[in-house]
């Protein structure tokens, strides 16, 4: 009994003078990571205050595929390093267009970093009022954006006349989506790339 009794006053002793460190406890909330993974709270930094590390992110497995305009006829696709333009009145052209390493940096840091596309829902296309009921839209524009990730693929699918401009998401892709045109007439004014001679009505 007695031998006991000097064994737990010894590790009083220890706990009193912080020799031995109980792990802590943390709040389970998550980080979601830009590859849509999510990781818990560090139980080894100060007061829980961190979160593990996100898994490392291999960038050469990103690539886009973006449909545009009407009929979807204008594409971007990194994969295959493809540029096609709609001529309108005359057959659409396609181009070979490689998108550098600070190019694809942009777009990645937008879609990925920057605005976590991963993780936004997929469909624009429909109108809903406040009591929850949508309506279809049938736009004379709509547009497509592939990401492929780390093995993942997300398809996100929007109209030209979706209205709810309070939406966060849309805020989120309109952001990725004005670095992608801008790199597009970049690439456009470069490579000298002809423009259709008619338009939409």
């Amino acid at each position: 009994m007695k031998r006991v009794l000097f064994i737990i006053l010894i590790l009083g002793l220890f706990l009193i003078n912080g020799c031995v460190k109980l792990p802590q406890a943390c709040k389970a909330d998550l980080r979601i990571c830009p590859d849509g993974t999510s990781v818990g709270r560090d139980p080894s930094s100060k007061n829980c205050e961190e979160f593990y590390p996100c898994p490392k992110i291999n960038q050469n497995n990103f690539n886009i595929y973006y449909s545009f305009g009407v009929g979807e006829k204008n594409v971007l696709d990194t994969k295959n390093n493809i540029y096609i333009k709609d001529m309108v009145c005359n057959t659409p052209k396609q181009y070979v267009i490689k998108l550098n390493t600070i190019e694809r940096n942009q777009v990645y840091n937008a879609a990925i970093i920057g605005n976590g596309l991963l993780n936004l829902k997929s469909d624009f296309t429909k109108n809903c009022n406040l009591l929850g009921i949508c309506q279809d839209l049938n736009p004379l524009e709509t547009s497509t954006l592939k990401i492929e990730f780390d093995g993942k693929t997300k398809i996100i699918k929007w109209a030209a006349n979706y209205y709810n401009n309070n939406d966060p998401d849309l805020k989120k892709l309109m952001n990725v989506e004005d670095i992608i045109k801008t790199l597009i007439s970049q690439k456009e004014l470069e490579m000298n790339i002809e423009q259709p001679k008619c338009g939409y009505l």
